[in-house]
């Protein structure tokens, strides 16, 4: 049989392997999170660069079409 000491070290070597078992788990868990978070961080650094080239094309299209309101306006300025 065993003695008290020798059922208490396993009872502590039990829990203490639950423990890890259990750090185990939540690391993962977290590892997971922390690999979610960094895909959906790509993915809107890739939709940010895609909206700043956006802006910048749509702001050359307002100045392109302001540029050519500005020279109909002195033509019909012109002509009247």
């Amino acid at each position: 049989m065993q003695t008290d000491c020798q059922m208490q070290i396993n009872k502590s070597k039990m829990a203490s392997d639950t423990k890890e078992n259990q750090l185990r788990a939540l690391n993962n868990k977290q590892q997971l999170h922390i690999t979610a978070i960094e895909k959906e961080n790509v993915d809107l650094k890739t939709i940010a660069t895609l909206t700043v080239t956006e802006k910048e094309s749509l702001q050359n299209e307002v100045f392109t079409a302001s540029d050519y309101i500005v020279a109909i306006q002195e033509k019909c300025y012109q002509s009247n």
